[in-house]
């Protein structure tokens, strides 16, 4: 489906909130945004309020529209969602998993290594063997829940991957969960997928500790 306008501002602007860019706690001025658009301040408002469904940012009445700040309770609160989410996912695409799948998922985790000393290509990588595992699962509405869910956390999965230790600590994980998938043992793909998701939930908790305590 195409995006609408506000939709491709939205995008961009969370590009720059995630890559930290745009710093958490910025104000998000509509005239600025309208400027550089080259758009109305409806169409910037519009943005600024599917930024504030994904939870990046607030706009607060008569002050404006805020960056938020990453928040110890939401990180754990994703996370819980979203190891409940894949964890089903890895174990629906264990019980269904062809031969040609198979061999995507492995073409896929060969990619990952590879991005084992590139922090931002390891997250994207991992972003797109997700996107797999919840394709080959078939299950319309898990995979609808799975990409909203990554819109909403992808600004605190990074911070969970920022040390070369944790990725290859996430990377023998993955191959675990991509090994039972391929060999269809859904169990222990599905608790794979869940330890990998609390993992990088406790590295992340770990790291947003560390960055506000400076």
């Amino acid at each position: 489906m195409l995006r609408t306008l506000p939709q491709q501002i939205a995008e961009n602007l969370a590009a720059s909130i995630l890559s930290g860019e745009i710093e958490a706690g910025s104000r998000l001025r509509e005239v600025e945004f309208a400027t550089f658009y080259a758009v109305s301040r409806s169409t910037i408002r519009e943005a600024l309020r599917i930024l504030e469904l994904r939870g990046l940012v607030e706009i607060r009445v008569q002050r404006g529209a805020y960056v938020t700040c990453p928040s110890r309770d939401e990180i754990y609160k994703l996370f819980a969602v979203r190891a409940a989410l894949l964890s089903t996912a890895s174990r629906l695409a264990a019980e269904v998993c062809t031969p040609q799948q198979a061999a995507q998922l492995r073409t896929r985790l060969d990619k990952l290594a590879g991005s084992l000393d590139d922090a931002a290509r390891y997250v994207r990588q991992s972003g797109d063997l997700i996107d797999l595992i919840t394709t080959i699962a078939g299950n319309e509405i898990l995979k609808q829940y799975a990409d909203d869910l990554a819109a909403r956390i992808g600004r605190y999965v990074p911070l969970g991957l920022t040390e070369l230790a944790r990725r290859e600590k996430s990377l023998k994980v993955w191959r675990d969960t991509i090994g039972a998938i391929v060999a269809h043992e859904p169990d222990k793909a599905s608790v794979n997928h869940y330890l990998l998701a609390t993992q990088n939930r406790d590295a992340a908790l770990l790291r947003l500790d560390q960055l506000q305590s400076r």
